[in-house]
């Protein structure tokens, strides 16, 4: 058969043009990203699916059995570096 498998002609037909505006795009807001990601429930849900997966130790070395121990006993120090640190680098950012 003529012509199968080629890409169709495309001569005689109009080929619509678009153009960027010179206009930056509106960023999303991060203003409070680390707050949720920080989130109780968000954690949680994380947490059991790391564990559903058997995800491997990180360079620290801690395993999935050791993680939910230590989570609990030190989130709040952890939660606390992760806002300030978020809040530290959005001031040097923005």
């Amino acid at each position: 058969m003529p012509g199968r498998g080629e890409a169709p002609d495309r001569a005689g037909q109009e080929v619509e043009t678009t153009t960027a505006t010179a206009e930056p795009e509106s960023p999303a807001s991060t203003a409070h990203l680390m707050e949720a990601i920080c989130d109780p429930d968000n954690i949680e849900t994380a947490l059991r699916a790391v564990v559903r997966n058997k995800g491997a130790p990180g360079i620290d070395g801690i395993t999935v059995k050791q993680l939910p121990g230590i989570l609990k006993a030190r989130w709040s120090e952890i939660e606390d570096q992760l806002v300030q640190g978020a809040t530290s680098r959005s001031r040097c950012v923005g």
